[in-house]
């Protein structure tokens, strides 16, 4: 939140979570900014704020969130983004993680690669390092709400890229 630059006066930020205290924390500290409690996976909140928005999102931005869901949710939450119609979603994945749905701690998180079975999402229009020698953020255009699954799931393009970070 506090590397994000606004590029004009008609930018409208909403941020959303699911802890309450982190929605009362980021209130204080930016009164000019809109924020909701909301759960993305089992709510309406998510589709409740683009009603009180009268606007569609341009974009959504969810960062590290799948890396702390079991595949069920994340699967609930990309088709809840595919509702909720934004023109672009950015996601965080991991490149080379293969066991998607391995037992995990829900507070530890486990690497999640959303190219992979059961997710299988399209290539993303951009791809960039995250800070981590495996994490990055993919930028995907939602085609009104079409989901982004690529029907061969190969999930192999990325795969052996070897990084240099």
């Amino acid at each position: 939140m506090k590397h994000v630059i606004f590029p004009s006066n008609n930018f409208q930020y909403v941020g959303a979570d699911i802890s309450p205290f982190l929605i009362n924390q980021n209130r204080k500290k930016y009164p000019n900014l809109t924020f909701y409690v909301a759960d993305i996976v089992d709510g309406s909140e998510f589709l409740n704020i683009k009603m009180k928005n009268d606007n569609v999102s341009d974009l959504i931005f969810i960062r590290h969130l799948s890396w702390h869901l079991p595949v069920i949710d994340n699967l609930k939450m990309l088709k809840r983004l595919s509702k909720i119609g934004p023109k672009y979603i950015m996601l965080s994945t991991h490149l080379r993680a293969d066991l998607n749905e391995a037992s995990f701690i829900p507070a530890l998180g486990h690497p999640t690669n959303l190219f992979r079975s059961p997710y299988c999402l399209k290539d993303p229009l951009l791809l960039l390092n995250d800070g981590g020698s495996d994490v990055f953020i993919g930028l995907w255009k939602m085609n009104d709400g079409i989901p982004l699954q690529n029907e061969n799931c190969m999930g192999d393009l990325y795969r052996n890229v070897d990084y240099p970070y």
